[in-house]
C-alpha cells in the first residue's frame, strides 16, 4: 500500500492548536486544554529565538568556563544560578517578552512578585505537568540573598489569581519568606492563548514557522466481502 502523507505546516497549525485549547475549555476538559496551552511558549519562543542572542551566548559561556573548574562557595552559587537561568530559556523569555511584562507585573498583588518570578513558575509547571503528569506543589529554594523562600502552589479550575507573600524576622533581619501563588487554569490558557495569537498575527512573515511541520496520515478503514482493510485518504486543510 502507498502512504501518503498530509504534510501540514506549523505556521498553519498554531491555529488549529489555539482553537482546540479553547474548544477543550468549552467541554470543561481542563487538563488537556492546559497541557496544549503550555506548549505554545515552546513553539513561538523557538520562533523568536532567544537562544542566538548574545545574552544567551553570554551565559552560556560563563556556565562552561566554571563547569571546567575548580569551584568555590561563591562560584558554585552562579553555578546553580546559571542553570537554571538556562534551562528553557526560549519559553521563559518568550512569556516575559509577550505576556508577563513589567505592564503585567503592576497588577500582581504583591510587590515581592515581577515578571522573572512568574515565567519560572509557568516553567516549572509546563516541565512537571508534561514530563510526570504532576503539578509544581511546594518548593523551598534560597533567594539572591541567601534567605530561604518556601513557595505554596495551587491550580484552581476559574478564579483569580494570586500572588502573595510574607517574611519571617528575627532581630531586624529577614530569615524565611513564604510566597503563595494560586493559578487559574482557564485564565492561564486564555493568557496563553491570547499571547500566542498576537505574537503570531505580529510575526507571521517570519520564516521560523516553515522550518518545522507536523506530518499526519489518514488511514479510512473500509470494509468489503473479503474482510475490513483501510486505505489512505489526504485530509485537505490548504498546506502545500
Amino acid at each position: 500500500m502507498c502512504v501518503k502523507w498530509d504534510i501540514i505546516r506549523y505556521m498553519q497549525n498554531i491555529q488549529y492548536i489555539l482553537d482546540d485549547i479553547e474548544q477543550a475549555i468549552e467541554c470543561k476538559a481542563y487538563l488537556p486544554a492546559l497541557a496544549l496551552a503550555l506548549t505554545l511558549p515552546d513553539m513561538c519562543g523557538k520562533v523568536a529565538g532567544y537562544t542566538n542572542t548574545d545574552s544567551y551566548k553570554n551565559l552560556q559561556r560563563e556556565l562552561e568556563l566554571l563547569k571546567c573548574k575548580e569551584r568555590n562557595d561563591e562560584e558554585k552559587k552562579r553555578f546553580s544560578e546559571l542553570k537554571k537561568m538556562i534551562s528553557g530559556y526560549d519559553y521563559k523569555e518568550w512569556l516575559r517578552a509577550t505576556i508577563y511584562n513589567e505592564e503585567y507585573s503592576q497588577y500582581l498583588l504583591s510587590n515581592d512578585w515581577n515578571s522573572k518570578d512568574i515565567a519560572e513558575i509557568i516553567y516549572n509547571l509546563r516541565c512537571a505537568f508534561l514530563h510526570t503528569g504532576e503539578t509544581v506543589e511546594n518548593a523551598t529554594l534560597t533567594d539572591d540573598d541567601g534567605v530561604k523562600v518556601n513557595y505554596n502552589f495551587e491550580l484552581i479550575i476559574e478564579g483569580v489569581d494570586k500572588f502573595g507573600g510574607s517574611e519571617l524576622t528575627m532581630e531586624s533581619k529577614v530569615v524565611e519568606r513564604n510566597h503563595d501563588i494560586r493559578l487559574a487554569i482557564v485564565g492561564l490558557c486564555k493568557e496563553l492563548c491570547n499571547g500566542a495569537r498576537v505574537y503570531f498575527n505580529e510575526n507571521r512573515n517570519n520564516p521560523a514557522w516553515n522550518d518545522k511541520t507536523i506530518k499526519i496520515v489518514y488511514h479510512e478503514k473500509v470494509e468489503s466481502k473479503f474482510g475490513g482493510y483501510y486505505k489512505t485518504t489526504n485530509y485537505q486543510d490548504g498546506a502545500k
